[in-house]
């Protein structure tokens, strides 16, 4: 909003328009894609209505979704069975990327203009970057106890990522794993998913031990606490879509 004289005035960003006194994104409908551990359904936030993705799943934990390719991939950590796997949204194409060299495979984002997904592995305290066909793999930041949420700010080709070790922290690297920051070091328990909102330049947390909700600016000011108290009990996995943050919980 710009001041002007007796008022002001209000603009959206780029991408969206103004309905109602607030911005609504252009374009289609979007969705949320939400793992059950045995299946991955998605969630269309102006319908608020559920579909089946696919079922069957051993222990989905991470889901990353390529909108160029309308492609979604997820992280199966269930032991002697973990692997990273992708497919259509339509339910053709459906692989295997990883199933090598895994310990315990959490979260999983993907980079459409890079065209690469980064995992984090909780065993062995790695985050790594793949092409989005499975084909390279390299480890760009090793230095971590238990790492878990991941989250890309692709404008500053950012990411930030939850660890819940014995120094649990909210990092942020480089895409290519360069200049890390510990933005987040006090008062952290059990740090899980990790979201940014790009327009804010705010990154968003929660963590399962203080059941709280928590967000900072991307240079690690300005801490804040969002939402706590009655209202959680295990949150897990962030995700953000113009005003709205959305959880899961798992005690449901």
């Amino acid at each position: 909003c710009v001041n002007k004289y007796k008022g002001f005035a209000c603009d959206c960003y780029p991408g969206y328009v103004k309905v109602n006194n607030t911005c609504i994104a252009e374009g289609p409908a979007a969705m949320l894609y939400i793992a059950t551990k045995k299946s991955i359904r998605s969630f269309n936030v102006r319908t608020e209505t559920y579909d089946l993705v696919v079922d069957g799943l051993s222990g989905v934990v991470g889901i990353g979704y390529d909108g160029l390719e309308d492609r979604v991939y997820w992280t199966d950590s269930s032991k002697n069975n973990e692997q990273v796997e992708t497919m259509k949204i339509s339910g053709m194409d459906r692989k295997i990327l990883l199933n090598n060299g895994l310990g315990v495979p959490e979260d999983i984002v993907v980079d459409e203009a890079s065209r690469n997904f980064y995992v984090s592995d909780a065993e062995k305290g790695r985050i790594f970057a793949c092409k989005l066909d499975g084909s390279v793999c390299t480890v760009i930041e090793e230095n971590n106890d238990k790492p878990r949420g991941l989250a890309i700010h692709n404008a500053e080709k950012l990411l930030f990522y939850s660890d819940w070790g014995e120094k649990p922290a909210i990092v942020r690297i480089g895409l290519d794993g360069s200049n890390r920051k510990d933005i987040v070091t006090t008062d952290l328990h059990w740090p899980n998913g990790v979201v940014v909102d790009e327009i804010m330049n705010k990154v968003y947390w929660s963590d399962a031990m203080l059941d709280v909700l928590e967000m900072v600016n991307i240079d690690g000011t300005d801490r804040k606490i969002v939402l706590d108290g009655i209202h959680l009990l295990h949150p897990f996995s962030l995700a953000i879509f113009e005003d709205t943050l959305y959880w899961s919980d798992w005690e449901g």
